[in-house]
């Protein structure tokens, strides 16, 4: 897996580190070098300071990211030596390594094991603390951190996303910088808070952190001609869906579901997949920002712990945050929002029915885990466990999760070829694409 973890020299300077980066390409020559230079006390924190600290001593720094499936990844140089991959996650209290693999290679030390609970169909996974540990992203640093590391890699976060994702950082960041994400530019900018000054051509509005996520008040109607309802929503950068609503067991009249759903799966929790609905409600407004036919997902009570459920209502997520420039002032308690090319995007769902995870040493096998009923992948016979080998001419081993997602929405009727493999044997089959939802 290491092989493919290369950052460009720019990001973070030239000299050791970017060697490193060159023999971590081949990871199994690089592995006896590895471990000697862990072992000879290479990598020391004493004399840092502690916290995150933006480089010489700068007061604005700019981290460059990649956005997949409206997620924000940046890179990471986890201890002064592996490069990394990590996600984004305004959700998250405590960064998160979601392979323990990295952390026995660097002989990183755990204080204890400890017991998390999470959504999921098994509500509990073992994980251990470490403290003391840096992260290194382009521009700017932080030494003397606390990270949990999962005993196993439980949100299996590359398959999902198709590109290698390693771990997830987010409140110690958000509290310490007034953060810019524009994901047009593909762009984090961090100011420090005593500079930052918010532009006249951003709305601002009042933000509450409550247990470290930032929420803000929305209003929305479910259903056309209904009423407006105030909702508290949680702002989740480390989620890929529009808006999520929670089924609380009192709330079948708050939060009817939409007349035309659908039932599968939704997403992937700490542990086990998530299940429930998929439909659209009428409107979302943020102050002056309104958004009609919103996809909307509730989760099952049954495979979605809504541990606090009293201070919010649902999620905004980052198919919605990314229709704009989103400038997050934890300090201060304040959001600032400004549209961008994508403000007036539709909401659009995959149009075939198919949903895909990536496997294999490059994540270029496609695997088929679900088919949503009555859609047009099930009315071409597609069933679960089959493996994507072409789209239309293309073989699919050259292709990303992601451009096969592209492909799954462009515009209704398209016809699409595929070829696909079951047990062995390779079938192929046609469908058009539609909306199902």
């Amino acid at each position: 897996m290491l092989r493919r973890c290369i950052y460009k020299p720019k990001y973070f300077g030239e000299g050791s580190l970017y060697r490193w980066r060159l023999l971590l390409l081949d990871w199994k020559r690089a592995l006896p070098v590895f471990i000697f230079c862990i072992s000879a006390g290479h990598f020391s924190v004493v004399g840092q300071q502690l916290g995150f600290q933006l480089e010489n001593n700068r007061k604005v720094a700019e981290v460059p990211f990649k956005k997949i499936n409206n997620l924000i990844i940046v890179p990471v140089l986890l201890n002064g030596f592996i490069p990394l991959s990590f996600m984004l996650d305004t959700g998250v209290k405590t960064a998160i390594l979601t392979d323990r693999l990295y952390s026995d290679l660097l002989q990183i030390p755990y204080n204890r094991k400890i017991t998390l609970k999470g959504a999921g169909n098994i509500q509990q996974v073992d994980a251990y603390v470490a403290s003391n540990v840096s992260f290194m992203l382009p521009e700017v640093s932080a030494y003397g951190q606390s990270m949990l590391v999962l005993e196993e890699d439980y949100l299996q976060l590359s398959s999902q996303m198709g590109v290698e994702v390693q771990g997830i950082i987010g409140y110690e960041l958000f509290r310490r910088y007034v953060v810019k994400i524009d994901y047009e530019k593909s762009l984090l900018t961090l100011y420090e808070p005593e500079v930052f000054r918010p532009s006249r051509r951003y709305t601002a509005y009042a933000m509450e952190i409550t247990d470290t996520k930032p929420i803000i008040s929305c209003a929305l109607s479910s259903r056309a001609g209904g009423e407006k309802e105030e909702v508290r929503l949680f702002l989740d950068t480390g989620a890929s869906h529009a808006l999520l609503l929670h089924q609380k067991k009192d709330s079948t009249a708050r939060f009817p579901l939409p007349e035309k759903t659908i039932f599968g799966l939704l997403g992937r929790g700490l542990v086990g997949d998530i299940s429930g609905y998929m439909g659209r409600i009428h409107q979302l407004s943020m102050q002056e920002f309104i958004f009609e036919d919103v996809l909307t997902s509730y989760p099952n009570d049954s495979s979605y712990a809504i541990a606090e459920e009293s201070i919010r209502d649902g999620t905004i997520g980052g198919e919605l945050l990314k229709r704009f420039t989103v400038i997050f002032d934890y300090p201060n308690g304040r959001l600032y929002l400004k549209k961008n090319r994508e403000y007036k995007d539709p909401f659009v769902f995959s149009k075939t029915g198919l949903i895909l995870v990536a496997e294999g040493p490059e994540l270029n096998q496609f695997i088929v885990v679900e088919v949503r009923e009555g859609s047009p992948a099930a009315e071409a016979g597609i069933e679960k466990g089959d493996e994507l080998m072409k789209i239309n001419f293309t073989r699919t081993k050259y292709l990303s999760l992601m451009d096969i997602s592209e492909k799954f929405r462009r515009r209704d009727g398209k016809k699409i070829r595929l070829r696909l493999k079951r047990d062995d044997k390779e079938y192929k089959t046609t469908l058009r694409l539609r909306n199902i939802i």
